[in-house]
This record gives structure tokens, sequence and C-alpha cells, in this order.
């Protein structure tokens, strides 16, 4: 997991180096230099937004399938990290279909925690329940 951290942010500051080194230099406009530092700045919130929203998918993905009870909460996480929009849609459409069919417990409506089939009161959260589901 660390190795593939590490290749994580060094792909990330190859990135960012690569995009400062074409916006460095001279204006096509004229011959005279410019002053590259806010787009510079603009470049790198924009990378810096993209990573956190891509990292908190990830986590939000490892967080709903250990909830969801999934066998392999952290590969879902892991596909999401790696394939980012494209594995949020695969868990997105796939996770209800993966879910355990037990029928010896149920979810929470109110706290979505693991609960007895047969309770009446959410152990968790206190939630009363009419019925059975």
């Amino acid at each position: 997991m660390k190795k593939i951290i590490s290749l994580m942010y060094l792909s990330f500051i190859s990135v960012l180096l690569t995009g400062a080194f074409n916006v460095l230099g001279y204006s096509s406009y004229s011959s005279s230099y410019y002053d590259p530092f806010p787009i510079l700045i603009i470049i790198m919130l924009i990378y810096v937004a993209v990573f956190i929203v891509w990292i908190a998918a990830a986590l939000w993905a490892y967080k709903d399938a250990k909830k969801r009870g999934l066998n392999n909460p952290a590969l879902w996480g892991l596909v999401v990290f790696l394939c980012g929009l494209i594995g949020l849609i695969i868990y997105l459409v796939l996770r209800n279909n993966l879910q355990k069919d037990n029928k010896t417990s149920r979810f929470c409506t109110s706290c979505g925690r693991n609960i007895p089939f047969d309770a009446n009161i959410c152990p968790y959260c206190k939630k009363r329940f009419e019925t059975y589901l």
C-alpha cells in the first residue's frame, strides 16, 4: 500500500512539474516575458482539488462497502482509487447486487448498521421498528 501511495505522489508531482514547465517561458503573443506565477497557482489548486476529491471518493467507497457488509471493502476502495470516476460508477452500480443476502440480519434504517433480523429496537441508535422487514 505504501508503494502505491508513493507512486501516486510521484505521478502527482510529475504532472505538476509538467504543467509548470509548459506555462513557464515567453508569451506567444509578444516577445516580452510574462509572469506565470498566478497561472501556476491556479493550475496547482485545480490539481490539488481533484486529488482531494479522488481520495475522498475512494475512502467513501471503502466505508460504504464496509457498512454494507461486502466481502472486500479495501478492494473496492482500491478500485475506486485506481480507476477514478469509472471505478466509482462501477461500485455504485454493483454495490446493491453484491450485498450479502442474509436472512438472519438486516440494516437499521436510521444508522445503517447491521442488526438482527427479528430486532424490534436497534441496539446502536435505539430506533424502534413497528414490524419486521
